[in-house]
């Protein structure tokens, strides 16, 4: 059985930093940070940033590869 030190130091890897919760639908950007597939949408949808900024680093990247916001059409 986990210990709750082990249990939380897990529950931390598999929180999305932008809704803080456990991820949904995950996906990882090209930094390796993480974040649940409607957080990214919504982030992508209403960032002024382009190329887009990942919000844990705030490193720059172009278009995600397989994604485009709805904006698109897509």
């Amino acid at each position: 059985m986990m210990g709750d030190a082990e249990k939380t130091q897990l529950e931390e890897m598999l929180m999305c930093p932008v809704c803080q919760d456990i991820f949904r639908d995950p996906r990882q950007l090209p930094c390796g940070h993480s974040m649940c597939m409607g957080c990214l949408e919504s982030l992508m949808d209403h960032s002024s940033d382009i190329p887009f900024r990942c919000p844990d680093c705030r490193t720059f990247f172009g278009q995600i590869m397989g994604w485009c916001c709805s904006v698109c059409g897509s």
